[in-house]
């Protein structure tokens, strides 16, 4: 008697023939899983907290200003090959238009090693460093930096796409220190100064002329009472003026009032008493 013959299994392993069908139960079975989810599980798909940048990361990223960096022994090679003229103003719009750098969000001078610079120059551009500004100024050329947004910058790089070319904007208060560093860095700095910072300065200039008018008028008195210490009460004054300058409007000035009404309380007392 003959043992029957069983069937043949197929697909059960990697060296199988059948590969189109191996284990395709258990694929079928495990798409079909029916367990708890995760709340933020859609089927398979992207989730919507993946499918959204983070915030406020990607919002500061985008807003970050980045300039392009361009290096000075690179400005030099294009100098000397003639694609940049010297005689004229560099502006970014000459960079731009001669491949020196593609210019999206300003151009920021850097030179390494104090790699030396021969050429006088008169150059616009949004930032530089130190070595660069020295190495242009020991030949007497000068850096400019100018402020200009993204629409300013997009008009003065490709102005014939502007039937009306737009306003020069005006910094921002963040924009105003930075030009002002630039400015003690040894560079021409050119921006329209907003409203603010001129009624500001203004105020300033008054608080500090009516400093100047006491500290004359107290150097006057001191003549006239023959004072022998005359420098050094005009000093002192001097300096307590400027500290009440520095510390108006907060408490300090108060206690610092207070305390210069003290003194002249007793100084009458004193006086008195001597007479």
């Amino acid at each position: 008697m003959y043992k029957r013959k069983s069937k043949r299994r197929r697909g059960r392993g990697d060296k199988s023939n059948a590969k189109g069908i191996r284990w395709k139960h258990v694929h079928q079975q495990a798409g079909r899983y029916k367990g708890p989810r995760s709340r933020t599980f859609e089927g398979g798909k992207l989730p919507l907290y993946r499918r959204i940048p983070k915030w406020p990361d990607a919002w500061l990223a985008r807003q970050r200003k980045v300039l392009e960096p361009l290096n000075l022994a690179k400005l030099r090679t294009f100098i000397e090959s003639g694609r940049l003229d010297t005689r004229f103003t560099i502006t970014q719009r000459h960079l731009n238009d001669s491949r020196c750098v593609k210019v999206k969000n300003g151009v920021s001078l850097f030179n390494v090693n104090d790699y030396p610079f021969p050429y006088k120059i008169s150059i616009e551009v949004a930032g530089a460093d130190q070595s660069s500004i020295d190495a242009i100024r020991r030949v007497g050329g000068e850096v400019i930096i100018v402020y200009r947004n993204r629409l300013n910058l997009r008009a003065h790089i490709k102005p014939y796409k502007f039937e009306v070319l737009p306003k020069t904007a005006r910094p921002n208060l963040e924009m105003v220190h930075y030009l002002e560093k630039m400015r003690a860095r040894g560079c021409v700095v050119k921006y329209v100064k907003p409203q603010w910072l001129i009624d500001e300065e203004k105020s300033l200039k008054t608080e500090l002329a009516e400093f100047e008018a006491e500290a004359l008028i107290a150097k006057g008195e001191a003549i006239e009472r023959g004072d022998p210490d005359l420098r050094e009460s005009v000093d002192d004054l001097q300096q307590r003026l400027l500290k009440r300058f520095r510390l108006r409007e907060t408490r300090a000035a108060e206690l610092l009032r207070h305390q210069e009404a003290g003194e002249k309380d007793q100084a009458a007392v004193d006086e008195e008493t001597r007479e």
